[in-house]
């Protein structure tokens, strides 16, 4: 009889165990040196391994939607199982995922917000990745306050501004930017924003894709089509090499001096390139292709242009209409690209 019951509890306890695991589902986050498993969803799940975790690990979270904020403070590798299926979205925190360590690797997210106010990434430190995650529906989608961070092969949706650099050094590149107000902001100087493709077609409002206030930064090999600029460049020594600007009302606005326009394909826009207020600057073997107008220049002087090609075949100079002021007095004017292009260059935008 003793035996019995002892089989009948043994039975009962094995019920009640097997009950308990399946109604409370959970994830499992890995690092190099652990597995750790906690409720699915919970607030704090990828930040507590974070906080376990030590420099160079490496932290797996599988698919699932995380409701946190996190800050990295460790020089870690975070990595999502399917960037379309691992969600993180903020908590309250500003911005979703706060960078200030070196040497950190983030992957395969899709990062988001529901409130406009909140932000997707921000690095405050240096030598970072940002590499194949989603960004969706942020004010900063990704803003960098350092040097010598990447951010590569992304796809940045819905936000106020795409990417906004502040540092020095940075490498933007590989990325979709789809409908931003500015698909890049750039305030730091000698960084590199190279193969992207910005589209912020945004109806009733003024969008730019790539907006330049630093020195000697290299724009190329990008493809940009937005609603009122391509790019906006206010800085000294730049260089805008290799692009596809198309289907803006201003493809080129420079206002910086001592930038190099060359080799652009710069198409079906109001305005191809307007200079204003800027000086010593070369454009360059671009194609001029169906604008509305071509070129202008308004108060600049000693631009050079050569060897253009100005939407048809040209034997003779091409002259470039404008107008400089003398005194409180402004008067047309015009500027020569005395050999211009016989055919259009082999631009293909993307190398």
């Amino acid at each position: 009889m003793k035996n019995k019951v002892l089989c009948r509890s043994i039975v009962l306890m094995t019920i009640v165990l097997f009950i308990s695991a399946s109604v409370v589902p959970s994830t499992v986050g890995t690092t190099n040196e652990n597995t750790v498993t906690t409720a699915f969803g919970s607030r704090g799940y990828i930040q507590d391994l974070i906080d376990n975790a030590s420099d160079g690990d490496t932290i797996y979270i599988p698919s699932g939607f995380y409701h946190e904020d996190i800050v990295i403070n460790k020089s870690i590798n975070l990595i999502g199982e399917n960037k379309n299926t691992t969600i993180i979205q903020p908590y309250f925190s500003e911005y979703n995922i706060y960078i200030v360590h070196n040497c950190v690797n983030i992957s395969g997210f899709t990062i988001k917000n529901n409130q406009r106010w909140q932000n997707g990434v921000k690095i405050n430190s240096c030598r970072n990745n940002l590499i194949n995650n989603i960004f969706y529906s942020q004010n900063d989608n990704i803003r960098v306050d350092s040097d010598n961070n990447t951010i590569c092969s992304n796809t940045i949706l819905e936000s106020t501004w795409g990417v906004m650099l502040y540092g020095d050094a940075n490498t933007v590149s590989g990325n979709n930017i789809i409908t931003s107000h500015t698909g890049i902001d750039i305030f730091g100087d000698d960084n590199i924003i190279i193969n992207n493709t910005i589209i912020n077609q945004l109806s009733g409002d003024v969008s730019e894709g790539i907006v330049l206030y630093g020195d000697r930064n290299n724009i190329s090999s990008n493809i940009i089509t937005t609603s009122n600029f391509g790019i906006w460049l206010s800085g000294v020594s730049n260089t805008i090499y290799g692009n596809i600007i198309l289907g803006i009302n201003c493809g080129v606005m420079l206002y910086g001096d001592a930038n190099t326009v060359s080799s652009n394909n710069i198409s079906n826009n109001g305005d191809g390139i307007n200079l204003t207020g800027s000086s010593n600057n070369t454009i360059h073997k671009n194609n001029f292709l169906n604008n509305k107008k071509d070129a202008f220049f308004n108060n600049s002087e000693k631009n050079t242009w050569k060897q253009n090609y100005w939407n048809r075949s040209r034997i003779l100079p091409k002259l470039i209409f404008g107008k400089i002021a003398i005194g409180p007095i402004e008067i047309p004017w015009f500027n020569i690209d005395w050999h211009p292009a016989f055919k259009p260059y082999d631009i293909p935008g993307i190398t």
